[in-house]
């Protein structure tokens, strides 16, 4: 199975074969029509997955829309997916195209699909049962031809027994679903998805690196990677940025995670100290309601310090806030 998009032509194929069974299913799904949920920890590539389906599917030609459920006020959300009829309500100065009929023909990817507010939740069930929908302040119903891929890093069984989550949608969501273990559980996967990204910043930068030295790949597989794929992309960006030499140094992977230059095994200090500062983070966010100001005040700490350990572990004050 090849991860690929649109414009291939200016986009490095690649082929995960250490996934070999995900994306064996990924393939078979991809050529059907079928609802899709992706499971699995914040950064732990949901997204990609969403879009090796939908440009391995038929509707590869057709948009891929995405939106991050969490990072959307519920004030706007209806908004923001089904659009609305100017005049709709205040502010509404014009007529606007949801999402929902902006991936028409193609995919629309719902990340964190568990923050959907109840009364959404409603519409979107709607869609997939009637394949059409009304914008907000709209009297006469859009037809829609889309398909829904969705995803979340919470327990949504668990939510639908809270009463937060409608039962109907989940099932209707959930007609297949793919779990993603995380980045830590699939140490031969990190070489590989490595490769990936230096490809991405090369061909995006004009670099020429070639890869990772051989003890900066083992220093890397070796590591927990608490953040998951969003972490190890950030850090790849980060060392191309700052190398000098054709490959990714282990002295330059070292200024981004803690890794045992010394040599010898893994010292596990360093992952109970990451997954330390992700929990002391998301406690710490959480009382300052995201604020990062308030947070550095609270904590002592200086903004630059909570921006650069936020960017260090991939993490997205939407993910904190969960």
């Amino acid at each position: 199975l090849d991860f690929v998009t649109p414009t291939q032509a200016e986009q490095p194929e690649v082929v995960f074969t250490a996934l070999q069974r995900l994306l064996e299913t990924v393939e078979k799904v991809a050529v059907r029509d079928t609802s899709v949920l992706i499971t699995g920890e914040s950064g732990s590539g949901k997204e990609l997955i969403a879009q090796a389906i939908h440009y391995n599917s038929p509707r590869r030609e057709k948009p891929f829309m995405a939106i991050n459920c969490g990072a959307i006020p519920d004030s706007v959300m209806e908004s923001e997916l089904f659009g609305h009829k100017k005049g709709a309500f205040t502010g509404a100065d014009t007529d606007k195209e949801g999402l929902l009929k902006a991936a028409d023909g193609g995919t629309l990817f719902l990340d964190e699909v568990g923050n959907l507010p109840l009364n959404v939740q409603k519409t979107l069930l709607r869609v997939l049962q009637e394949r059409e929908f009304r914008r907000v302040g709209d009297t006469s119903a859009t037809k829609v031809d889309v398909r829904l891929i969705s995803a979340t890093n919470s327990d949504l069984e668990k939510e639908v027994e809270q009463g937060t989550f409608r039962e109907d949608l989940y099932y209707r969501l959930n007609v297949i679903n793919l779990h993603l273990p995380p980045l830590r559980q699939r140490k031969p996967d990190i070489p590989l998805l490595a490769a990936h990204f230096i490809a991405e910043q090369n061909k995006k930068f004009k670099t020429d690196i070639k890869g990772l030295s051989p003890e900066a790949q083992q220093a890397a597989s070796d590591y927990a990677w608490p953040g998951n794929i969003r972490q190890l992309k950030n850090v790849i960006e980060a060392c191309i940025t700052v190398e000098t030499e054709d490959q990714i140094s282990l002295a330059t992977l070292a200024r981004f995670i803690e890794t045992d230059q010394a040599g010898g095994d893994p010292n596990d200090y360093n992952d109970a100290l990451a997954r330390f500062e992700i929990d002391y983070l998301r406690q710490l966010l959480g009382a300052a309601n995201g604020n990062i100001e308030e947070a550095a005040q609270k904590a002592n700490m200086n903004m630059a310090t909570i921006y650069r350990k936020l960017k260090k572990y991939g993490l997205r004050k939407e993910d904190i806030m969960k």
